[in-house]
């Protein structure tokens, strides 16, 4: 590998200043890049000397500035404070402000990074004038885009916003306090009387591309002053090209004020031999683990070469670099291990982009624990309840399976409220439930939208987990330290605040206090293995390079301005916008072919589950303008997933003697087969395997709403529960009016029909209100029409079970006794004909009701209802000749005098009274009736035992067993 940009640059001052070197200011683009200098220096120097000053360029002005940068919630305060000075309406309270005042900080510190004090008035009264140009617009009836100062006077606020900002810096000013862009405007302002106070000689700025103007101004002044020398890293290749983006900040500064620099414009991308592999990966935990092979095939290498040493004591071998922070956690389970070797990697990793709480867990258990308390409803006496969804959210969440105790009564929770359907649970009866753990005592308090009562439950909370966690190596204690520190800290500001805060503030501070901390990894800050983030590497040279996420989003990360000044008006003023992260990005990235001999690109399949986006811009570049050097090797690999092809690939059980075997277990079952089991294997013969053979049910999940099978649950017991006391009685016209007209009863069946078979769905309010009165109108509708159409009903029975044998004989297999069965809804007697009857809360269409013989039932699914309906029949007339009703008839009645009908109410066209169904080649005669329904079961039993047809997703053809074959 060529020098390393560092080493050169360590080697070009100790030549030129020797021992006089530790007089010198070095200031580099990051304080990993200081380490690594300082190293180098340390390789270089032939006799011991004092370091030199070496800061990252924020450290720098800090240095320079003796100014304090507050934290993200005091600069809100003191902002909003400041606001109020000028803006005197009460309704515009701080909670009201929070939302808003984030994206004027970030504002702020933009202003200052790129705009003079001339340049600034100039900015607002554009502002100003502009906003004055779309209040107009707005007057006239056009749509404002404005979405951060909705809840505040248009027009005002722009006018209040340029003497905030003045007001706003003076006051942190004479508190000795600052934002970070504020911190380097009065740096650039009082640059020359800073460096006579500090005796600075020479400042040496290294390894910079983008830098904001005021950057610019204070390396020019301090060129102008003679007392600094730059140094820059940069490759022809991408600077003498007009158009890309990598050098744009180069040719800015060539037109302008880059003059006499060191180690300019080299030709180092075309000058060696280098091997780029690109890597078409799968989701997060694929580019994870391909790291982890990559990286375990170049440490392989060096043990099969017999150069452990020499690579255990390298700086610059291998870096892995993660564009998005959320893959450090699969990537570090994917580090490869050397045991058998005796080499210990753990010990030679660097990880020096710590790791964002808001990439944890953790943070996920915050959102969780947020949304609960939103979701809680207090009832009138005191108690509260809690919605399920939140309870399996936080049930799940690892951070509350602290041991194997509390994952199995956690489990055990889950499993109770989806069998009971439980929508809303009262907090006493949840803690009175035999698996509940103790740590939930705690999580499922209330805060009742009190701030300081959420403050003290998260240090509850964290106090109690951090028990849990002490014996576990994990980095989880680090985490809950690092919160705790920052509630203490978020305690003792939230007093100076005026008035009541709200918990969605308190939500946003925390959250802004989370995005910006991260936890720190122990390691060696100088090891040949360093993982890091795309910003973390400039100025950083290896020998090899592992890129994750390369898609577009995320390298470059796009358009996530979050900003109150407009995009054109950015352009207008000079001020950055995303163009210029995405340079700034562009050169990092290309940046690292400079003195690389292995770089390795992992980009997303944008095919996976991950929904990650095409891959990145920066790879269509490398294989349009790089793959035609002779001295680039690009090779592409694919582990993504493969593109849907064009045909569907139907699934297919094979009929094994151990398949029949179950098969004709579930067809001799005591509970039988039903009409329905007998019309999902004429739609598609896998689905009733799976379902009837194999009993494989669909996950058990809570059902919040009334539709589909709720509702006809619903209409269906509430109306058993109506007609119950009219069992073996006679249900006149009257009582069919008197029943109607008792609404208040039928509600009250109605409730009790939900809280026996539904759980506690919620009724009360919403889609669920609606549903159940529609419910209730129908029930009502079809009472009414039973006035209408009969004089008088005998209820035979309510929501009877029938069943009946069938024995079958096969060509080559002993018979089988098929048990068909099925439940009616009821059996009447309307004059000298028995029913069964089925309801249908839906419509019908009437062909679907008539088919020409039994043939058809096989050859047209959506003949279903017919099957239904003459199984229904059938069993109807097995149980009355079996004497099975005869307890249940009328005095008097004779069995055979009745005849026996079929058929369907269906509620959405009530009116249509009782349908029943027609087959045209259906005989009338009862035993005739009977043998020409064990035919139709007759086919379906040879045709599902037949060892020579596989169970397949498509239809069964039923041949050769179709009666009319």
């Amino acid at each position: 590998m060529k020098k390393p940009f560092l080493l050169h640059i360590a080697q070009d001052l100790y030549e030129q200043h020797g021992s006089q070197i530790s007089q010198l200011y070095i200031v580099l683009p990051s304080r990993r890049a200081c380490v690594y200098f300082k190293y180098f220096l340390s390789r270089v120097a032939e006799q011991p000397l004092f370091s030199p000053f070496v800061y990252s360029m924020e450290d720098f002005v800090m240095e320079l500035s003796n100014l304090e940068v507050q934290d993200h919630v005091e600069l809100l305060i003191t902002l909003f404070e400041t606001y109020k000075q000028f803006d005197k309406d009460e309704k515009h309270t701080f909670d009201a402000f929070v939302p808003l005042g984030t994206a004027i900080l970030r504002d702020f510190n933009m202003i200052d990074r790129n705009l003079d004090k001339d340049k600034v008035e100039k900015l607002f009264e554009y502002l100003e004038e502009v906003k004055a140009l779309e209040r107009w617009g707005i007057d006239l009836g056009e749509e404002s885009n404005e979405s951060h100062n909705s809840l505040f006077d248009y027009l005002a606020f722009w006018q209040h916003l340029h003497k905030t900002y003045d007001c706003f810096k003076q006051r942190l000013l004479e508190q000795g306090q600052c934002y970070e862009g504020m911190a380097f405007r009065w740096v650039s302002e009082h640059l020359e009387e800073k460096v006579q106070e500090l005796g600075i000689e020479t400042v040496v700025f290294a390894g910079f591309s983008q830098l904001s103007k005021v950057e610019e101004e204070i390396i020019k002044k301090l060129i102008a002053m003679k007392q600094a020398v730059t140094y820059w890293d940069a490759d022809r290749w991408y600077v003498d090209k007009y158009v890309h983006e990598a050098g744009e900040y180069f040719r800015r500064f060539d037109n302008t004020w880059l003059k006499e620099p060191r180690l300019y414009k080299e030709n180092y991308i075309h000058s060696e031999r280098k091997q780029v592999e690109v890597i078409n990966a799968g989701g997060k935990v694929i580019q994870a683990k391909i790291a982890g092979k990559l990286l375990q095939k170049l440490v392989q290498k060096e043990i099969s070469q017999d150069k452990v040493e020499s690579f255990e004591n390298a700086v610059s071998h291998t870096a892995i670099l993660l564009p998005d922070e959320s893959l450090l956690a699969p990537l570090l389970h994917a580090l490869p291990e050397f045991d058998e070797q005796g080499l210990d990697l753990s010990g030679l990793v660097n990880i020096t982009m710590g790791v964002s709480l808001e990439k944890t867990p953790f943070f996920d258990l915050l959102k969780h624990l947020f949304l609960m308390q939103q979701n809680i409803r207090f009832e009138a006496n005191g108690a509260w309840k809690i919605y399920y969804q939140d309870l399996l959210r936080l049930l799940s969440h690892p951070y509350l399976q602290v041991d194997e105790d509390a994952q199995q009564k956690n489990f055990e929770l889950i499993a109770w409220v989806k069998q009971n359907n439980l929508v809303f649970l009262e907090y006493e009866e949840l803690i009175a439930h035999e698996a509940f753990h103790p740590l939930l005592e705690v999580v499922f308090r209330p805060w009742r939208g009190k701030v300081a009562q959420a403050l003290g439950y998260f240090m509850t909370l964290t106090g109690k987990l951090s028990t849990y966690f002490q014996e576990t190596k994990g980095p989880e204690n680090e985490f809950l330290f690092q919160f705790f520190t920052k509630l203490v800290r978020l305690q003792n500001i939230l007093p100076q605040i005026k008035g009541q805060l709200s918990i969605p503030t308190l939500k946003h501070f925390l959250f802004e206090i989370i995005r910006n901390t991260k936890v720190p990894f122990t390691g060696e800050p100088i090891g040949p293995i360093q993982v890091m983030g795309m910003l973390e590497s400039r100025t950083l040279d290896f020998e090899n390079v592992i890129v994750l996420s390369c898609n577009e989003g995320t390298l470059p990360q796009g358009k996530l301005l979050d900003s109150i000044i407009p995009f054109d008006v950015r352009l207008e003023m000079g001020l950055p916008t995303h163009q210029d992260n995405d340079a700034a990005y562009a050169y990092t990235f290309f940046r690292l072919f400079h003195r690389a001999k292995k770089i390795f690109l992992v980009y997303g399949d944008p095919n996976t589950l991950d929904n990650a986006r095409e891959k990145s811009r920066f790879l269509v570049q490398l294989e349009n303008e790089l793959q035609r050097s002779s001295n680039i090797q690009l090779n592409y690999r694919d582990f993504g997933l493969p593109n849907p092809s064009g045909g569907n690939q139907l699934l297919v059980i094979e009929k094994t003697p151990l398949v029949l075997q179950k098969v004709r277990a579930k067809l001799t079952f005591q509970k039988g087969v039903s009409p329905s089991a007998i019309n999902t294997y004429i739609k598609c013969p896998v689905e009733f395997f799976r379902q009837s053979v194999m009993k494989i049910e669909d996950t058990l999940e809570v059902e919040e709403n009334l539709e589909q099978k709720n509702f006809g649950t619903l209409v269906h017991n509430t109306l058993e529960k109506l007609l119950m006391p009219y069992v073996s009685k006679y249900l006149t016209g009257e009582d069919l009016k008197n029943l109607s007209k008792s609404k208040a009863y039928i509600r009250e069946v109605m409730k009790e029909v939900i809280d026996e078979a539904m759980g506690r769905i919620v009724m009360d309010r919403g889609k669920n209100y609606l549903l159940f009165k529609v419910a209730e109108r129908l029930i009502n509708r079809f009472l009414l029409q039973q006035t209408t159409e009969q004089n008088s009903y005998y209820i035979v029975c309510v929501e009877k079970f029938l069943d009946a044998p069938v024995p079958v004989s096969l060509p080559k297999a002993p018979r089988v006794v098929l048990r068909i069965s099925g439940k009616a809804d009821r059996i009447d007697i309307v004059g000298n004909t028995l029913r069964i009857v089925d309801y249908k809360t839906g419509g019908f269409i009437e062909h679907k009701l008539k088919a020409k013989n039994l043939d058809e039932l096989f050859l047209n699914p959506e003949k279903e209802k017919i099957v239904q309906l003459l199984i229904y029949k059938y069993l109807l007339i097995k149980a009355l000749l079996r004497g099975d009703l005869n307890s249940q008839l009328p005095e008097g009645l004779r069995p055979e005098e009745l005849k026996v009908s079929s058929g369907f109410y269906f509620f959405r066209q009530i009116n249509s009274g009782f349908i029943e169904y027609r087959l045209q080649d259906e005989p009338e005669d009862q035993q005739e009736f009977l043998a020409y329904v064990e035919s139709f079961l007759r086919v379906f039993v040879k045709d599902a035992m037949d060892a020579g047809k596989s169970f397949s997703e498509e239809p069964s053809d039923f041949q050769p067993y179709l009666l009319g074959s």
